[in-house]
């Protein structure tokens, strides 16, 4: 048989509390020919088969420590090793409450196979003759039992062939996640920043209009790059990952990722980065690999490396500290799964690699880099880090290292550094932007993501500097707090050409970000479930020494504004995930962002969702 394990009674055994792990069994129901022919070998005394009458084993219900049937298999697994119990030195067979009459014959089954590996192996000697004949005694007595334990033996072997011709790949593990989910935003205005509402009052001319020429523009009008306010209207979005999992050691892990998704970003519905959702993702109706990486240990285990083929972000490898990061089952929103300014430092996912070394239980050192693939890098490339032309170190790129502590084993923190390079390329034939400036993935607000303008028609190169603390404490198994604070400084690239970027490197920004992540795992005796709340400070420009060029006209003699935030945004969400089985998650929530793009005069934003995951 290909599987000679016993399966069978081992709940039951637990059950009743007798802890047994079965050594490899071969066939048992009758002894070995082997087995006999050894045995008859032996010279048998009389009085040992002159024994004193005792209950015959068929009468027993169960096997009691008492009868004479579990002390002659106890004494034969403490001689011969055939049943690993508690972890004593040596093992020893230690159970001492009533079996099954199955559950014993898994004992002797057990044992019968250990003495026919010992006869197998020309070590007989070590065998004596009474025990061979108690061996066969209780054989006799337990045939039945015996044989019903072959019979699903047989059937299980007989399952196990039909899975081995099934499976998709012996060393290949499929898993897929479905996400359905409605969702929806309130009424109100459209949220603009201090430089898009003096565009509105008329008063200004800012970087994307055409100097000297002033058209009122009223609130809630598309024109001239303005916004639509926004309507309370529910959508219904879906998501689809399939993940092949790969092992080629069974230490390492290869991981291919298929998804198809249309999840809207409701930036374009709010006017605002922080309306955007956890899961939100759109391929266009398209089957795309999300994520391409394989990862393998090195060091006894110690260090770990992993190589990023594509779409790779910083969540994929580094520690959050936080358990709302999993955009499936974590944070309703984009903002409150993880520090944007650390884990989505330049707006970058691409190709890579990261390491990571276990120091001593309680630091470790984690460092990555990252190169996007950009529509730019230089005038009239493509295609980023996969366009030999730029290459893994010539196109837009992050680096970042965070050095973990866990000085309580309930608690842990990390001190993190990153720098990113992200520059925006005017194509040579049209003239045209090739690729925004967008630091942070789109969390936070719109100067946050560029302080200097999307610098349509105009080049810009920036670099970004950010330190972080990232925490999680565990203060009970019901109640877990995790938070980060992140800063950061931008500066204007000096290479950039004079007659594209005269400000040069005199353009800097200081951005901020704060969150604290209230956890409550398992409430209520739920397993699986999660509550949770969440307050924050998406990232915003807290100081700017970038002011927008201002061409006077209409009878305006323009003004400069500087391109900072004004106003404090808040961010405070609620949620609660229920496990409803072992495959389906529900998570209600719901957010709210007070000042939306750093401005009070913006109405508050509210997000509500009905998440729900599917895996499989």
């Amino acid at each position: 048989m290909k599987i000679n394990y016993f399966l069978f009674g081992i709940g039951a055994l637990s059950a009743v509390g007798v802890e047994l792990i079965l050594l490899p069994l071969s066939p048992p129901v009758q002894a070995s020919e082997k087995i006999l022919q050894r045995a008859e070998s032996y010279y048998i005394t009389p009085n040992v088969l002159e024994q004193s009458q005792v209950t015959s084993v068929s009468e027993f219900v169960d096997v009691k420590p008492t009868d004479w049937a579990f002390q002659a298999l106890q004494s034969l697994v403490e001689r011969y090793g055939c049943i690993a119990g508690y972890p004593t030195e040596p093992p020893l067979y230690q159970g001492k409450k009533v079996l099954s009459r199955y559950e014993f014959a898994a004992g002797l089954n057990a044992c019968l196979d250990r003495i026919n590996e010992l006869i197998g192996s020309a070590t007989e000697s070590l065998i004596t003759q009474d025990d061979l004949l108690v061996l066969r005694k209780l054989q006799d007595e337990f045939s039945s039992e015996l044989g019903l334990l072959r019979g699903r033996l047989d059937t299980l072997e007989a399952r196990a062939i039909t899975l081995e011709q099934q499976q998709f790949s012996p060393t290949t593990k499929l898993r897929g996640e479905i996400i359905f989910a409605p969702y929806g935003v309130s009424d109100g205005d459209a949220a603009y920043n201090r430089v898009e509402l003096a565009q509105l009052s008329r008063n200004f001319t800012g970087v994307g209009n055409v100097p000297g020429v002033v058209t009122p523009v009223a609130p809630g009008s598309p024109a001239r790059g303005m916004k639509q306010n926004r309507q309370s209207s529910l959508a219904l979005g879906y998501r689809v990952r399939l993940n092949f999992l790969g092992s080629f050691s069974g230490k390492d892990l290869l991981q291919v990722r298929l998804e198809a998704a249309d999840v809207a970003n409701l930036a374009t519905a709010t006017g605002s980065f922080a309306s955007r959702l956890g899961y939100e993702t759109t391929t266009g109706g398209n089957v795309v690999i999300d994520d391409l990486w394989y990862r393998f240990p090195f060091a006894q285990g110690r260090g770990e490396i992993q190589i990023a083929g594509a779409s790779n972000e910083f969540v994929d490898f580094f520690d959050t500290y936080s358990i709302f990061a999993p955009s499936g089952t974590g944070s309703i929103s984009r903002f409150g799964r993880s520090n944007a300014l650390f884990y989505r430092s330049g707006g970058h996912n691409g190709t890579g690699a990261f390491i990571r070394y276990r120091f001593t239980p309680q630091f470790v050192v984690s460092g990555a880099y990252i190169a996007t693939n950009p529509s730019g890098g230089v005038l009239g490339s493509a295609n980023g880090a996969a366009n030999p032309d730029l290459g893994l170190f010539g196109s837009n790129y992050t680096g970042a290292v965070i050095l973990g502590f866990e000085p309580l084993t309930n608690f842990r923190f990390g001190l993190a550094y990153s720098h990113a390079y992200n520059e925006n390329i005017t194509t040579p034939t049209t003239g045209t932007t090739a690729q925004g400036i967008n630091l942070f993935g789109g969390v936070g607000t719109s100067f946050a993501n560029a302080p200097f303008g999307s610098g349509t028609g105009t080049r810009l190169a920036v670099n970004l500097d950010t330190i972080n603390l990232n925490f999680q404490w565990r203060s009970s198994p019901q109640f877990i707090l995790s938070g980060w604070f992140g800063y950061g400084i931008v500066r204007g690239e000096t290479d950039a050409l004079p007659s594209l970027d005269p400000l040069g490197s005199s353009r800097q920004a200081n951005i901020m970000t704060a969150a604290l992540q209230f956890g409550f795992p398992d409430p209520w005796g739920r397993s699986g479930d999660l509550a949770g709340f969440i307050v924050g400070i998406p990232p915003y420009v807290s100081a700017s020494q970038f002011q927008t060029v201002v061409a006077p006209g209409d009878g305006n003699a323009g003004v400069k504004l500087a391109n900072r935030d004004v106003n404090v945004p808040i961010h405070l969400e609620l949620m609660y995930r229920f496990q409803v089985n072992k495959y389906v998650q529900v998570t209600p929530g719901a957010f709210v962002v007070l000042n939306p793009e750093g401005n009070s005069d913006n109405s508050a934003i509210f997000v509500y969702t009905i998440r729900t995951i599917f895996n499989f």
